[in-house]
């Protein structure tokens, strides 16, 4: 079956959970293949063009602040479908939103306006639990405010995160479920989301800390022990707040890391099983970082995945 697949794909498999998304032939721009590239070779990604503005949502850190890309076609009469994008890096100070500038270009020029958002992290003054959850949640929730000035239907929000920032993604995809006593409980309804994209994610924080190993998983959970980590996992892991916001795309390169893709794919059947109309993609040949190189041909598994949620009617 897989080896079918292969032939028909070309390099692309997908791997589908329900009936949401349909295998099709590859195109043409996906059959480049893939360069393997390292971390560092990310910082060599620029934008070709500045932003339209960039933007703070709140006053507490020089960090919450987004750059905010209007497409240069028409709106529609509602207004642009909008991307709430999340970098990744660990949730460490290391890495900022320069690396995926290139990619959230991208997808201006195919229509969406993104939102693409800067937070606090490890290493930052006050990052961690709990407020890299509050900037996240405030940045998500001032698209309303943006629609007052451009013109952006609410209608059509999709959040779109990378590594840890699919970790990000997934937990504003579900926040109305965190527990009301919790301090990164919303405290008024959240911005309804169409649905995540996430690429490369972190699904599920167990897996992250007690799987794999990861660290910086304590510091994220404001946790010092395994067992203040597992009072926290109720709050802030995604697979712990199915169902989530919407539907879902959830996205890995086959030389990723092993714990990554089987507890995404768990994930996946997880949430389907909630009621989320869910699609389980796996690029053959790509790592880590191929999954978000702008030009490289995960970009087109990306874009149809956004179209796939945009296309369809919002959840409501």
């Amino acid at each position: 079956m897989i080896r079918d697949n292969r032939r028909l794909l070309a390099g692309v498999l997908l791997l589908v959970i329900g009936s949401s998304v349909q295998a099709e032939p590859e195109p043409a721009s996906d059959r480049k293949g893939y360069a393997n590239i390292s971390d560092h070779q990310m910082m060599d990604w620029l934008p070709r063009t500045q932003p339209t503005a960039r933007l703070r949502y709140a006053d507490d850190s020089p960090l919450q602040f987004g750059d905010l890309r209007i497409p240069a076609n028409a709106p529609p009469p509602a207004g642009h479908p909008v991307i709430i994008f999340l970098h990744g890096g660990g949730w460490m100070s290391d890495w900022n939103k320069d690396y995926s500038d290139a990619l959230v270009e991208n997808l201006s020029r195919e229509g969406f306006a993104p939102w693409s958002v800067e937070y606090r992290r490890l290493g930052n003054a006050g990052g961690g639990f709990p407020r890299t959850f509050l900037d996240v949640s405030r940045a998500a929730d001032f698209v309303e405010a943006l629609s007052g000035k451009y013109p952006l239907d609410l209608d059509r929000v999709i959040v779109v995160g990378h590594s840890a920032g699919g970790h990000l993604a997934l937990w504003l995809a579900g926040r109305r479920n965190v527990p009301p006593a919790s301090v990164i409980a919303p405290s008024k309804p959240p911005l309804r989301l169409r649905g995540a994209v996430v690429v490369a994610s972190v699904s599920s924080l167990e897996d992250a800390l007690e799987k794999s190993g990861r660290q910086s998983t304590l510091s994220i959970l404001g946790a010092t022990t395994l067992e203040e980590a597992r009072r926290r996992y109720a709050e802030a892991s995604p697979d712990r707040l199915l169902p989530l916001d919407g539907r879902l795309r959830v996205i890995d390169g086959s030389k990723d890391a092993e714990w990554r893709i089987a507890s995404n794919t768990l994930f996946a059947e997880r949430a389907r099983a909630a009621g989320n109309d869910v699609g389980r993609i796996i690029l053959q040949g790509a790592n880590h970082f191929d999954v978000v190189t702008p030009s490289g041909p995960a970009f087109a598994a990306i874009l149809r995945a956004v179209k796939e949620i945009d296309d369809g009617e919002p959840d409501r």
